[in-house]
């Protein structure tokens, strides 16, 4: 059939690519591993604070790092909860402090997130010989307009330092190619690898019974779908803002049956063996197969480039799909995660940076950069401002809806209870009344009335007694 001819190719398509990769890797002298025992990093970034898929990469290639023997520091301009636990828990270091005092020499790399550059290694570029700086390699996670921050937004400042700029996906690196004055060199794909932890880990059931949607942007067709996932009896559980909000650990992702998604979850689920079902707000393509992954791939797996689905389509397919998915899903789990294991793409991307001899910076241009990265850095601290602000309002609003859930629960008991006890004073009325109609009563009442005779007759007797 048509179908089946059309998932052939783009089965072989992918294939092919998988092979034009590899065969580019083995040929390429870029592709050299680095060893990353004792290797000194610096990791920028705009914020370690609320769950974001820029910030948990972060938060994996330090953790990475640490556990193949190099030392890791993360600059930030704003930390907080609940980010900053999860890089406490795992020992990294974070500072926030945009006069922390740097030396361009205590690192070997500097990996910069978002243009983020301390102010103290600013000079450094005027004072320090070239031949003592480290590698900087720029990364870029996004090319969408709103996200400006993952754009190479400083004039000239990545093409004069940058000894490798790397991204999220091919699309990425086309879009963002007009923002350079010249070309940049070298440049490669690093497509938000993560922990080898996820391979293998999902324990999908051969019947459909629970689900999790995890997104922090949820589109109204996804709420009204997971409605009517409810509706038919599946557990549906919501991951992000506005739901339970967690960080997705392997173990998180080994509860569920199936996940809709997009990004960074979505490449958890391929390594781990968990059906994906490929949605948000840009649209989307349903559950994911190898006819339609490598055009999922070279979008990020963000959704652009599929459809608008009603929340009844999502629904059906997500349950009627899912015996396929779930097929897919198992037989293909190994090959995802070596190919998005950070073990296997970090050290030959990292391997790939050049050093460059650039000419050495103006004043003006020194002086320019040190007041755009004084101007980012308030900026993010506003950001993390605003967004601790919302983390506790929704505590807040957690904390009201708990205490709302513990209310209607006591007033249901005490509905209850006071049920109970009109049931028993309605019995109790009814028994009465089935007393007083009956014979015995009435023959019980003439058997006593001489002696309430005799008994009024004593008082009387008794108190005219006392009054006389």
């Amino acid at each position: 059939s048509c179908i089946s001819i059309s998932k052939f190719m783009g089965r072989f398509r992918f294939l092919y690519t998988q092979l034009l990769i590899g065969i580019a890797c083995i040929s390429s002298e870029g592709c050299v591993e680095v060893d990353l025992t004792d290797k000194r990093f610096l990791i920028t970034h705009t914020l370690v604070q609320n769950i974001m898929g820029s910030t948990v990469a972060v938060l994996e290639i330090a953790d990475y790092l640490q556990h193949c023997g190099a030392s890791v520091e993360v600059f930030a301009g704003s930390l907080g909860l609940p980010m900053s636990e999860e890089f406490s828990k795992r020992g990294i270091a974070v500072c926030a402090d945009e006069d922390k005092q740097y030396q361009l020499t205590d690192f070997d790399y500097i990996w910069i997130n978002s243009q983020v550059f301390p102010l103290s290694l600013v000079d450094q570029l005027r004072t320090v010989p070239q031949d003592k700086w480290p590698y900087f390699v720029f990364n870029h996670m996004s090319a969408l307009d709103f996200a400006a921050d993952e754009h190479p937004y400083l004039y000239m400042f990545e093409e004069k330092l940058s000894s490798l700029s790397v991204f999220v996906s091919e699309e990425s690196r086309k879009a963002l190619a007009r923002y350079f004055e010249q070309k940049i060199e070298p440049t490669a794909l690093f497509p938000n690898a993560s922990s080898d932890a996820f391979s293998g880990c999902g324990r999908p059931s051969k019947s459909l019974a629970r689900v999790a949607v995890i997104t922090n942007h949820i589109p109204c067709e996804v709420i009204d779908a997971i409605g009517l996932l409810r509706q038919s009896g599946l557990q549906v559980d919501h991951i992000g803002a506005g739901g339970e909000v967690k960080l997705v650990s392997p173990e998180v992702l080994s509860e569920y049956d199936s996940v809709i998604s997009i990004g960074k979850t979505v490449q958890y689920c391929l390594m781990a063996g968990v059906p994906v079902y490929l949605y948000d707000h840009f649209g989307g393509f349903g559950y994911l197969d190898s006819h339609i992954c490598e055009l999922a791939a070279s979008r990020n797996y963000s959704g652009r480039g599929g459809d608008r689905f009603s929340a009844e389509r999502i629904a059906r397919e997500v349950v009627e799909g899912y015996p396929a998915a779930r097929t897919w899903a198992c037989e293909n789990w190994q090959r995802y995660s070596r190919q998005y294991s950070i073990a296997a793409v970090f050290p030959s991307v990292l391997g790939q940076a050049v050093k460059k001899n650039p000419e050495p910076f103006s004043d003006a241009f020194l002086n320019a950069l040190k007041a755009s990265q004084r101007f980012g850095f308030r900026f993010y601290s506003f950001w993390g401002e605003k967004d601790r602000y919302m983390w506790d309002n929704e505590k807040l609003r957690g904390s009201l809806r708990e205490q709302a859930e513990d209310f209607d629960r006591e007033r249901a008991c005490t509905h209850l209870r006071v049920s109970e006890l009109e049931d028993r004073l309605t019995e109790t009325q009814e028994t009465l009344r089935a007393l007083r109609d009956s014979e015995t009563y009435r023959i019980g009442k003439v058997i006593v009335f001489p002696f309430r005779l005799v008994k009024e007759l004593v008082i009387r007797i008794m108190k005219g007694r006392i009054e006389k």
